[in-house]
């Protein structure tokens, strides 16, 4: 999966959008959704968490953005539930006062019952 992402993320440089949905497994227990992000730099991304199965569990974008000096930020998209729904996005590095990232990780978390399962699917070096 590592590889893919970064070939994924090399195609959104050039793109500049990218599907980051994977498909199920084989087991019917698996859990179904997708984040789409579909434009992101230093400065800000937005996309939209989408839930795709009728399974009880709603999907989640969680944006963890790293800069100089050891800034970190995290973001949450709305949670997307139930099926067909999506959650759109719009973030920015910095509650307050905003500052230009160095890097933008995204994970896709399922949540459930008031827990989650959260799978990176992006991680992307903006400087």
């Amino acid at each position: 999966m590592g590889t893919r992402m970064r070939t994924a993320a090399g195609i959104v440089g050039v793109l500049g959008a990218l599907a980051l949905g994977f498909p199920g497994t084989a087991s019917a227990a698996a859990p179904g959704g997708k984040i789409w992000v579909s434009s992101y730099n230093a400065n800000s991304a937005k996309g939209y968490a989408e839930d795709t199965a009728s399974d009880g569990y709603c999907v989640q974008a969680r944006l963890t953005w790293f800069g100089s000096g050891g800034k970190q930020d995290t973001d949450w998209s709305e949670q997307a539930c139930p099926k067909g729904e999506k959650a759109h996005f719009e973030k920015a590095p910095g509650d307050g006062t905003h500052w230009k990232a160095t890097r933008l990780t995204v994970e896709k978390c399922f949540i459930k019952d008031g827990s989650s399962d959260c799978t990176k699917v992006f991680d992307e070096s903006l400087g």
